[in-house]
């Protein structure tokens, strides 16, 4: 499985600090040590792709498309080649392992003030 997350997503607030940092901390905890998940952060600073909603890919069959009001479900040929190519254009531009933890641990030192190592 693999997945992305905008880094901007890392220091929006939802709720409070509190709330935000132990959202963090299970990020830390479930996105890193599974063999079965690559997970990446796509940095502020790449270059801008699509503007899209969330959306989820399935294996070149489907695509699960987050709106406002509604979920779509996505399973026109033409249609998924377009998610296709956004998805590759965000994994191409994130960022892995090591660099993705540490852009999650200085979104989670800012809303904790301490070095969230510790």
């Amino acid at each position: 499985m693999n997945a992305l997350v905008h880094e901007a997503a890392l220091w929006t607030t939802l709720g409070n600090d509190a709330v935000m940092a132990a959202q963090l901390r299970h990020l830390l905890r479930a996105a890193f040590g599974n063999v079965r998940l690559v997970f990446g952060v796509v940095p502020l600073g790449a270059p801008f792709i699509y503007s899209t909603t969330s959306f989820d890919l399935w294996d070149g069959r489907a695509a699960t498309v987050e709106t406002i009001s509604a979920e779509l479900s996505i399973a026109t040929p033409s249609e998924l080649q377009l998610y296709e190519k956004a998805w590759d254009g965000l994994r191409v531009n994130a960022v892995y392992g090591d660099a993705a933890r540490a852009r999650i641990t200085a979104a989670l030192e800012r809303r904790t003030g301490r070095d969230a190592a510790r």
